[in-house]
């Protein structure tokens, strides 16, 4: 049975857009008008061109999600007023994606704007969750139409189908994320969503994101880890899923990458096939690499056939000791057959013991360490004891 899946896709921002007959909802922000991402996280771009972009989103029939979704800290909502006017007056969205509460009641209340999508970074996983959220945060759910799950999902969804049937009950539709690189029940998860807004307080350009800079590095020294993939989906994957889940909309990041990389990816995705390396669809922040000529897909090599196959065995399994040891085994086998590579310039990596091991760290990996040492006192990484 072949579902006609849907996805949602970050604006191009050069004016490329799908053909997409209404299967694309596009989301997008401004970098640096809301705390949402990280220095340089979306192109510049003049106000009235973005206007005139999401009208063109809406002449070719689909709709735009403006983001809004992050966290807070101790910024004033009154200092974004104006900002959020001219978001409902001009850019006159089809719907706004929020995760905290205090956002979207500043909406409602001042602009009388009744539409909303929840995000993935309020971490929404199950029913008593979501009743959670809305009663707690006292949000009214006929202001809800769509919801984006916790990554995790992607891995154990085994109790999720009723959950999704309700939600459809009461005309909330549901999406995930298919192409992060997150980990399954990532112990980081608060952090990472915290950096946004310190990357949106501190403009400085000589900021360096912490998280970014563990997440890779754990990578580079646990090369099994690069298996334990949360939030992302094959392209082959994704009618499966439908059928289990009930979930048939899937939402592609990314608003960092080139135009030509999403385009490919909502490409791939749309017609139900991947490339022969997955990282090529992958979301994955490197920070510095680009002080190597290098990009993601050249720095990690893990054929997707040989993923879609482990991904099978892996969401069977659901105790974390068990997990950790399958990834180590698979790892290894799939680096002794090729079919797995970690392309770090002047890297060892070897087999030792039936483990893959480091045994000659790269050029990237130590750049990484020299960063973290010398800039890490006084951030929450260093308190957390996080990085190396």
């Amino acid at each position: 049975m072949i579902i006609i899946n849907k996805i949602d896709l970050p604006l191009l921002l050069d004016g490329s857009l799908l053909k997409s007959n209404g299967k694309v909802q596009y989301y997008g922000n401004l970098s640096f008008g809301f705390p949402t991402g990280r220095p340089n996280d979306t192109e510049r771009i003049e106000l009235d061109r973005f206007v005139s972009l999401v009208q063109q989103v809406k002449e070719n029939g689909d709709e735009f999600n403006f983001l809004l979704n992050g966290n807070l800290g101790l910024l004033n909502l009154h200092s974004f007023h104006e900002y959020f006017s001219w978001i409902i007056t001009e850019v006159r969205p089809n719907i706004i994606t929020f995760s905290a509460p205090e956002v979207y009641h500043y909406i409602v209340e001042n602009f009388g704007f009744e539409n909303f999508e929840i995000s993935a970074i309020v971490g929404i996983k199950n029913q008593k969750d979501f009743g959670r959220f809305i009663s707690k945060n006292k949000i009214d759910i006929k202001h809800i139409s769509k919801l984006v799950f916790h990554h995790d999902i992607t891995i154990n969804n085994s109790e999720i189908s009723l959950f999704i049937k309700y939600l459809k009950d009461i005309n909330i539709a549901t999406r995930v994320l298919v192409t992060e690189s997150c980990y399954h029940n990532c112990p980081l998860r608060k952090l990472h969503y915290n950096s946004f807004t310190e990357a949106y307080k501190n403009t400085r350009k000589n900021f360096i994101n912490y998280y970014q800079i563990h997440c890779i590095s754990k990578r580079l020294l646990q090369p099994e880890s690069l298996l334990d993939l949360s939030g992302f989906l094959l392209p082959e994957q994704l009618d499966d899923f439908t059928q289990k889940t009930g979930i048939d909309t899937f939402k592609i990041s990314g608003r960092s990458e080139s135009s030509k990389w999403i385009f490919n990816t909502a490409n791939a995705y749309l017609k139900g096939k991947s490339p022969d390396n997955l990282f090529d669809i992958i979301v994955f922040t490197a920070p510095f690499l680009n002080e190597f000529g290098l990009k993601i897909n050249d720095l990690f090599y893990l054929n997707s056939k040989a993923y879609f196959e482990l991904h099978k065995e892996l969401i069977t399994i659901t105790d974390n000791s068990k997990r950790n040891l399958f990834l180590e085994k698979k790892a290894n086998e799939l680096f002794a057959k090729g079919l797995f590579k970690i392309n770090d310039p002047n890297s060892v990596y070897k087999l030792d013991k039936n483990k893959l091991k480091v045994i000659k760290k790269g050029d990237y990996l130590n750049l990484l360490e020299q960063k973290a040492n010398s800039n890490l006192k006084g951030t929450v990484f260093y308190k957390n004891k996080v990085l190396f």
